[in-house]
């Protein structure tokens, strides 16, 4: 039982969203939703990217600004985890540098 409830902790903590944290910043994406976030320590937003695809759990900020992160790719025939697999590169401007699906 205690295995269980560990176990169902830890997966509800991973449909709340993800961040990552460096130099008094924090970036953050809700999981399934379209912006990310970045904030700073006093919890302001400093910068919102806001796209057109759900981000899934996996955001990252490279040093040059841009934004990694895995998306939905809506041209899956299957749902739940089959509709990831595309991975992004996006500018501070919301542009995309570069799309794998």
């Amino acid at each position: 039982m205690k295995n269980t409830i560990t176990i169902l902790t830890l997966i509800l903590s991973m449909q709340i969203g993800y961040s990552q944290s460096f130099n008094g910043f924090a970036l953050y994406n809700k999981a399934g939703d379209q912006t990310t976030y970045l904030i700073d320590e006093n919890e302001n937003i400093a910068h919102t990217w806001n796209l057109n695809t759900e981000c899934n759990y996996a955001v990252q900020l490279k040093e040059n600004g841009n934004l990694i992160r895995g998306t939905k790719n809506n041209g899956n025939i299957l749902g739940g985890a089959a509709e990831g697999g595309r991975v992004q590169e996006i500018a501070p401007d919301g542009s995309v540098v570069w799309d794998f699906i």
